[in-house]
């Protein structure tokens, strides 16, 4: 009996003494996190930086497909969603597409006008698609809605920003959005 426990003492001992260090095929790499300090009021992603206007609140991401969202304090119903779906430049024009097509009517579609060169950023109004969730096939049409939308380039691939309400509320917001836009710095 003892030589059974010596001989499996033996085996873990040798084993544990051969890893070679490497890191196995299918393990995940996870890139540190940043030490850098933002002043109060900002936040970084990636390579580049963003200032918070007044009003809005960071919160939790709500779901994996989220970097992070901010509400409105006036408006805390509604969301700012950044989502970020990997290093796919392709996916810029698609996404304008896919916003533009989550409307059944659309009113209005406009280019922001921006100082900060790097994103793009584009309003919508008309009747919005809301769906119970994501990537539902079924909709209510929401009419006077409206999307303050935009991509923000990165070294990793392109960053979106999402606000969906109605369209008082986007034209109320649309000042501070352009502000975060602006406030955009690599």
């Amino acid at each position: 009996m003892t030589k059974t426990y010596l001989l499996i003492a033996l085996i873990v001992l040798f084993m544990t003494s051969c890893n070679s260090g490497k890191i196995p095929k299918d393990a995940k790499i996870v890139a540190p996190i940043s030490s850098t300090s933002t002043p109060k009021g900002s936040f970084l992603l990636a390579d580049f930086s963003l200032e918070i206007p007044a009003g809005w609140e960071e919160m939790a991401a709500a779901n994996t497909m989220r970097v992070t969202q901010f509400q409105m304090q006036a408006h805390p119903e509604y969301e700012l969603v950044i989502s970020y779906f990997g290093n796919n430049a392709d996916m810029v024009d698609e996404n304008i597409a896919r916003w533009r097509g989550q409307f059944t009517k659309e009113d209005s579609y406009g280019i922001l006008s921006l100082k900060s060169s790097g994103p793009t950023g584009v309003k919508i109004l008309g009747t919005f698609k809301t769906k119970p969730f994501p990537m539902a096939q079924e909709f209510t049409e929401s009419a006077d809605y409206g999307m303050l939308a935009a991509i923000l380039p990165s070294k990793d691939g392109p960053y979106f920003i999402k606000l969906t309400a109605p369209e008082a509320i986007i034209e109320e917001a649309e000042a501070s959005f352009v502000e975060l836009l602006d406030s955009y710095k690599r």
